[in-house]
Formats: structure tokens, sequence, C-alpha cells
């Protein structure tokens, strides 16, 4: 079924087969080849097909987390100035931390409405254009969410 989702708080998400078989099972008791889910916490969903008396089984884990933008272009124009996190304000308990390549912090700040948006700098002064990566920790127990982010000039 693909790669783990992350979705936000309160949105749903369409979990489906990409192949036609004879019959579906998901693990809510669902028959049909796709369903809707709206978890309140991280979830694992599974699916058992039939095809021709051959049975197959898939799982998936959709996560409840933030969505994180994956560049940022920090030049003033008003527009993808600022690295955003949707639903950082969700998880005021959430550490962020930018790193360069060489793996040195260049940016830290918590979640929730003390969220400190990164421009692209890093003690006064503009990072050079490249990739850098990201480590959101929500503290909910969860694994954290880790990903590259490109500074765009």
């Amino acid at each position: 079924m693909g790669n783990n989702p992350v979705i936000k708080t309160g949105d749903q998400i369409t979990l489906q087969s990409e192949n036609m078989f004879d019959s579906y099972l998901w693990s809510d008791e669902s028959t049909s080849m796709e369903i809707t889910v709206q978890p309140t916490q991280s979830s694992w969903y599974s699916l058992t097909v039939d095809s021709s008396g051959c049975l197959g089984i898939d799982s998936i884990y959709v996560v409840l987390g933030v969505i994180p933008y994956d560049a940022i272009t920090p030049n003033d124009d008003g527009m993808n100035d600022y690295w955003q996190i949707l639903d950082i304000d969700n998880y005021p308990a959430a550490i962020v931390k930018i790193f360069n390549r060489w793996g040195e912090i260049v940016h830290e700040t918590v979640g929730g409405d003390a969220y400190n948006a990164w421009d692209g700098r890093y003690e006064d002064k503009d990072l050079p254009v490249g990739t850098y990566y990201y480590v959101i920790d929500l503290n909910n127990n969860e694994e954290p969410q880790t990903g590259p982010i490109t500074i765009i000039r």
C-alpha cells in the first residue's frame, strides 16, 4: 500500500488497494477496495485480499503528525521566506531541530504558539543554498519525523 503517510489532526485519508482482487477485508471489517479513515492517533491498517483462492496481506501505518514544507526561498518577497510546519501549533511540547550537512544544529525551536519559523539564517548570517535536515520530535511517544529541507535563493 506504499509508504507510511503523515496526516494532520482532524484530517481524513483514503486507503486503497492498487490492484483488482476478488475480495477485500480491511482490519476494520470493511470489504470494499478502499476505506476512508480519520484516526485520532497513529494507527496500523491491514488489508487481506483474495484472488482465485490465493490470499495476500498488506498493512500501512498512518502517522498522525505534522507536515513540514520541504523548501524555503528566503529572499524577503513574502513567499516561502520562512519554514512552515503545518499543525505544529497542536504540539506545544515538540522540539524542532535543523542540521547542516556536518550535523551542526543551525536552528532549534519548540512547537505550539512558541514555534519560531526558520528563515534560512544562522547566527544572523544567510546560510548557503543547499539541503539541510530536520528532526521534529513531537514528544508524543512516536518516532521523530525527519527529512530534508532545501534553501533556494
